[in-house]
């Protein structure tokens, strides 16, 4: 589960919600692994946090309980010109440590993220 808080004011965004000695005391953000036409939408990361930059734009979809990305599909295509199909976070298995990547939105419980409040 994610915990419920965001701990920055930007949207869309998904932050931890501990700073965890982030050098520069910005967090932690879901990014997708690279940069520009080097970017591996098969694997995402944990990554220094920042205001701007379609690869850390993650939103969470609570009537299916998915995290979606707002700006790229599985293949890295902008969103926008595949027709606004919106793209889920995918866990590689359902275990402790397991990678993340996007694909199709299909509602699989590695797609599934609960939210625990506080």
């Amino acid at each position: 589960s994610v915990h419920a808080a965001n701990s920055y004011p930007w949207q869309p965004s998904v932050s931890l919600t501990a700073n965890l000695d982030e050098p520069q005391a910005l967090g932690f953000c879901l990014d997708i692994v690279g940069f520009g036409n080097g970017m591996d939408c098969q694997r995402l990361q944990a990554h220094s946090c920042k205001s701007a930059g379609a690869d850390t734009q993650f939103e969470y979809h609570a009537p299916t309980q998915s995290v979606r990305a707002v700006n790229y599909n599985s293949d890295c295509e902008s969103i926008e010109e595949n027709g606004g199909i919106s793209t889920c976070v995918v866990a590689k298995a359902i275990e402790a440590g397991a990678g993340l990547g996007l694909a199709a939105c299909d509602r699989s419980d590695e797609q599934q993220f609960g939210l625990n409040g506080d």
